[in-house]
């Protein structure tokens, strides 16, 4: 079995403007929960030839599924038979050359903003219960309802297939939780800048709240979702080990932490980061990319927010890097420090 990189801190960008560092009192989880617009989700069908009658509707059932605004998402058709040289070059690669099976393919590509290692989330083949399963699946159906009631963050376990690997890494996580929602405190109404009345009116409660989703990585209903996780970066199909990731706002997933980077101090990061004080309220300048969640999130919060909006007019901001932290060598030893994503 292969070792991941472990304790690799991440880098938290903060934003500087006119040498004062701005802050929304609002912890992170709840300024994206409230601030923080979905990225649109953009499909690409891909045929040899015109569609069949068939393939036409599976086709017609995507475009027709999710509402304008939940989540936005743009589908198009690209015939390789009738396109240019180059976007025959941009998209082959995605058409099953050794395949007798010359089905369309569905290729989904990753919202902007985000930091994932490259564009392409999933790629699977036309069919009719695909629109089904990009959608929706029942772990995502769930996420969407704890986010929903106030999770502050939801964590997506994903097993390796191991028994004892999966049920160490995932004991390690649940109680390091456990520990974060006693340790953590949120801002009280007076440091969000509202009355006690409106904090306890709101239709999304305030609260410190994590759980965790478990997922099988054969789980054919969670196909999509499996595929959108393990793409976010280049090396994730190559562990063999439990994968978990924090997931808060409107479904944005932060990053990866792999096998024995599941542990108390990579999880209290995440965490801290989570529950603090949302410093770069900008989207584009936080780490992270978006999951395709079916939910109308304005009507679920309602119109009372604790979260102020981002300034008019801002200076171009400044970076200041926290110091990440250090990954173990191979005698465990302090080795150079990092800053990717945690492991």
């Amino acid at each position: 079995m292969k070792s991941p990189v472990v304790l690799n801190f991440l880098a938290i960008t903060i934003c500087l403007c006119s040498g004062i560092l701005l802050a929304c009192q609002a912890p992170v989880f709840r300024y994206a929960l409230e601030r923080w617009k979905t990225g649109t989700w953009n499909i690409v069908v891909l045929t040899q030839g015109p569609l069949s009658p068939q393939q036409s509707q599976s086709l017609q059932t995507l475009r027709q599924s999710p509402a304008s605004d939940m989540p936005p998402i743009e589908i198009q058709h690209i015939d390789l038979a009738a396109v240019t040289p180059a976007d025959r070059r941009r998209w082959e690669p995605f058409w099953p050359s050794a395949d007798n099976d010359k089905a369309p393919v569905v290729v989904a590509l990753y919202p902007q903003p985000s930091s994932v290692d490259q564009p392409v989330a999933s790629v699977m083949k036309l069919s009719a219960n695909t629109a089904e399963q990009i959608l929706s699946s029942p772990i995502r159906r769930e996420l969407t309802a704890r986010l929903s009631a106030g999770h502050s963050a939801v964590w997506l376990f994903l097993e390796c297939g191991d028994m004892q690997s999966d049920e160490s890494a995932f004991e390690r996580l649940h109680e390091q939780l456990k520990k974060e929602e006693q340790r953590l405190m949120l801002p009280s109404a007076d440091d969000l800048q509202i009355t006690p009345k409106q904090l306890s009116s709101l239709r999304i409660p305030l609260k410190l709240q994590f759980s965790i989703l478990r997922l099988r990585r054969d789980d054919p209903d969670e196909r999509f979702l499996i595929d959108t996780l393990l793409s976010s970066e280049a090396d994730l199909r190559e562990f063999e080990e439990p994968v978990a990731f924090p997931v808060f706002g409107r479904g944005r997933v932060l990053y990866a932490l792999v096998g024995k980077g599941i542990e108390r101090r990579t999880i209290s990061a995440a965490s801290d980061f989570l529950s603090g004080p949302c410093s770069c309220e900008v989207k584009e300048q936080n780490p992270g990319f978006d999951l395709l969640l079916m939910n109308d999130w304005n009507a679920a919060i309602g119109d009372t927010l604790v979260s102020s909006p981002v300034p008019q007019e801002q200076r171009k901001p400044g970076l200041l890097k926290i110091p990440p932290g250090r990954k173990a060598d191979a005698k465990g030893a302090p080795g150079e420090k990092s800053v990717k994503p945690l492991r």
